[in-house]
């Protein structure tokens, strides 16, 4: 066998499988050709690496982001309903003097 991948041709993907448990494991792969003297692809080389942890990680991050508008109107509401009420109280402070 020459080398691995002297033209540059590689492929990655991702994959989902399910493991032990029912549980669902993500895996991140790049296929490499290994190919003879005369550049002809003999076998592929596959990496895979287990990316569940990160996945689940950017899940969580997204449906926190998704809360994020909900959360702010609230602040926004409290806020400006404190206000309210102040406003209120120097009204009525005005009207008394």
């Amino acid at each position: 066998m020459k080398s691995l991948d002297p033209f540059g041709f590689r492929f990655f993907s991702f994959c989902i499988h399910l493991g032990k448990g029912n549980h669902i494991v993500w895996l991140e792969a790049t296929y490499i050709p290994v190919r003879n003297e005369e550049g002809k692809v003999k076998a592929i080389l596959k990496i895979a690496t287990d990316i569940t942890e990160r996945e689940n990680n950017t899940k969580k991050i997204i449906s926190q982001l998704k809360d994020v508008p909900v959360e702010l109107v609230n602040i926004v509401v409290a806020n400006s309903t404190k206000k309210i009420q102040a406003i209120e109280s120097l009204k009525k402070q005005i009207d008394l003097t």
